[in-house]
């Protein structure tokens, strides 16, 4: 599957900024693995790590288990901040499924 993080995608279709949980849930009801999700026509005021973790908790949300392939070119020095942003996901992940193994 494909998004971004901007209103409207590189091709300038809707993106999902602001509709991340909908995306997310949308994306999971369909039985999508991979996300590719670019970060075109996002306002300069919009931090790039915020718009990335909002749609990595939406996924994590929705207990289905998509990677999560972040994508700007190299905008916004993503080798500072990046890592964090996935190890932080990644956290948020293994702390759902502990929670999905307890009730269990």
């Amino acid at each position: 599957m494909y998004s971004d993080a901007g209103s409207k995608t590189c091709l300038g279709l809707p993106g999902s900024r602001g509709n991340e949980e909908l995306d997310a849930q949308y994306f999971a009801d369909l039985g999508v693995d991979f996300l590719k999700y670019d970060n075109c026509y996002a306002p300069a005021s919009d931090w790039i790590v915020d718009r990335y973790s909002a749609m990595r908790d939406a996924l994590n949300r929705t207990g289905r288990p998509i990677l999560f392939s972040m994508c700007n070119w190299g905008a916004g020095d993503p080798w500072k901040w990046a890592q964090k942003v996935i190890t932080d996901g990644f956290k948020n992940l293994l702390q759902s499924a502990k929670a999905v193994f307890i009730a269990h």
